[in-house]
C-alpha cells in the first residue's frame, strides 16, 4: 500500500479541470499534502489561475478560456475555488473548510450569486486517513462512501441510509515499482443497472460511465499520467501531467480516444 497517493492535489471537481484539494487516503498522501502546502507557503503563492485550450484534429483553438481560479489560505491550502463559464464570467465557486488538524472536512458548492447548491463532508480515522465521504444537496444525502483498509487493498463501499452496503469496489496496486494503480469496480449483483466509478466519487476523479479500471502512473512520487479503460481493456481517455521547477502542476493534457478531442489546462501560480 506504500505510495498510493490516490488523491493528490490533482483531484477533479466538476467533471473536468483539475483543482488542488488534497484528501489523504494513505500515509503517503498525508506526507504529500504537507509537502505541497509547504511549497505553496514558501513561495508565497496566494492564488493560481487555470486556463483551458481545446485541440481537435491537431488544430489548437485560438481561444484561451479562463477555467478556474484557486485561492490559498495562510497554510498554503486551497480555501476558495472559482469556476468560470461563457465570457470568462464566474459560474460557481467552492469554499473549502479545514478542521483543527488542517484536513479538509467540507467542501461547499455555491452558484455565482452565492446560492448554496450542496457539498461534500470528509471524515477521517485516528491516523488522519479518509474513512468516509458524504455528498449532499440541500438536506438530502446523495452518496455515502466508507473506506476500509486491508492488508493489500482498500475497499470502498457505498451504503444506504440504514448503513446497508449497496455496492462496493476495491483499489489495489499492480506494479509498485512502476507506481501504477488500478481500480476495479465490483457491483452488487442485485443492482444490475447501477453504473458508476466508485473511485471517481471517493477521490473526486472524473466520472466515466462504463469504466472498468483506472491506472495511475508515477515518477518520483508525482502522477505523470492517468488512463481510463473500458471492460475490453480499451483506453477511453487519458491525462498527462507536467510540473514546474517547484513541483507544482503547470500543465495537464486530457485526451479522449474515440475522436482525439483534447483539452489543455495551463496553471499559473501567483
Amino acid at each position: 500500500m506504500k505510495r498510493f497517493l490516490l488523491t493528490l492535489f490533482v483531484s477533479l471537481l466538476s467533471g473536468a479541470g483539475w483543482s488542488q484539494v488534497w484528501i489523504p487516503v494513505t500515509e503517503s498522501d498525508a506526507v504529500s499534502c504537507r509537502n505541497y502546502s509547504q511549497k505553496i507557503k514558501e513561495n508565497s503563492f496566494h492564488s493560481s489561475v487555470t486556463w483551458k485550450v481545446t485541440v481537435k484534429d491537431n488544430v489548437i483553438s485560438r481561444t484561451k478560456v479562463l477555467f478556474s481560479e484557486t485561492y490559498y489560505n495562510e497554510n498554503g491550502q486551497p480555501s476558495r475555488i472559482v469556476y468560470f463559464g461563457d465570457g470568462n464570467r464566474p459560474k460557481s465557486f467552492v469554499i473549502v473548510k479545514y478542521n483543527s488538524r488542517n484536513l479538509p472536512f467540507e467542501e461547499v458548492n455555491f452558484t455565482a450569486d452565492s446560492v448554496m447548491i450542496g457539498g461534500t463532508i470528509y471524515e477521517y480515522n485516528n491516523d488522519n486517513m479518509l474513512s468516509s465521504q458524504i455528498s449532499y444537496v440541500g438536506n438530502s444525502v446523495t452518496s455515502n462512501y466508507r473506506i476500509e483498509r486491508m492488508a493489500d487493498s482498500i475497499v470502498v463501499s457505498e451504503v444506504d441510509s440504514l448503513g446497508k452496503v449497496i455496492s462496493n469496489g476495491s483499489i489495489s496496486s499492480i506494479a509498485t515499482d512502476q507506481k501504477e494503480l488500478v481500480f476495479r469496480r465490483a457491483q452488487n449483483p442485485e443492482i444490475t443497472n447501477y453504473d458508476y466509478d466508485i473511485l471517481s466519487e471517493v477521490t473526486r476523479k472524473h466520472i466515466v460511465g462504463g469504466a472498468e479500471k483506472k491506472v495511475f502512473i508515477y515518477e518520483n512520487d508525482k502522477v505523470v499520467k492517468t488512463s481510463v479503460f473500458d471492460r475490453n481493456n480499451e483506453e477511453i481517455s487519458s491525462a498527462s501531467l507536467e510540473y514546474d521547477r517547484f513541483g507544482n502542476i503547470s500543465r495537464i493534457i486530457e485526451r479522449r480516444e474515440k475522436d482525439g478531442a483534447t483539452n489543455v489546462y495551463m496553471i499559473n501560480y501567483r
